[in-house]
């Protein structure tokens, strides 16, 4: 919100239309040209995409506020059994990130429930007794909302990178590159 606040504030003519979406919507979305940029959890592998790195975030357990654990305090998945997780379904970045721990054991779970939305998931935890695992962006305003319980994760690290992407032929118009300056 910031960063569109201002960059309204300079831009008042210019027509901004933003989305959400998961990594491979965005990808497919902005190689079809429906988008100008996007900003995703994943390197570009595509060849048709140019893309530069943004940001590198530590990846947080996300729990209801009644879960009885501790606001803040790093925590040790290791040593956790029996979670119950809501994650994004299997081909979302961040899913693809904890793959090979919840198949090594080093993320230890009694069920797994995919949820195609990140509000949706952040509903169902916020009213459950689920988790989730998501980047530090994704729940930056619930930090100090008292709407969830946050902690950093210990063990085992896990961390994601963001990216901004665009179209590897097409020129970027002035408003998107004013707008990608910000970022």
């Amino acid at each position: 919100p910031g960063v569109l606040g201002s960059f309204l504030k300079e831009f008042p003519q210019v027509e901004v239309r933003t989305t959400e979406g998961f990594s491979g919507r965005l990808t497919e979305w902005t190689l079809a040209g429906e988008v100008d940029f996007a900003v995703i959890a994943l390197p570009p592998k595509e060849g048709r995409l140019r893309g530069r790195r943004l940001s590198f975030e530590p990846i947080l357990m996300i729990s209801s506020r009644n879960s009885g654990r501790q606001h803040l305090e790093p925590i040790d998945l290791s040593s956790q059994k029996g979670l119950k997780i809501v994650l994004p379904w299997s081909n979302n970045s961040i899913r693809g990130l904890l793959r090979p721990f919840l198949q090594s054991g080093q993320i230890k779970y009694a069920n797994l429930i995919e949820v195609d939305s990140i509000p949706a998931i952040l509903d169902f935890v916020e009213t459950g007794d689920y988790v989730t695992f998501l980047p530090l962006t994704a729940v930056a305003r619930d930090l100090t909302s008292g709407r969830f319980i946050v902690q950093p994760i210990r063990e085992p690290e896990i961390a994601c990178e963001f990216y901004l992407i665009y179209p590897a032929r097409s020129s970027l118009s002035a408003a998107s590159l004013a707008f990608i300056k910000r970022l």
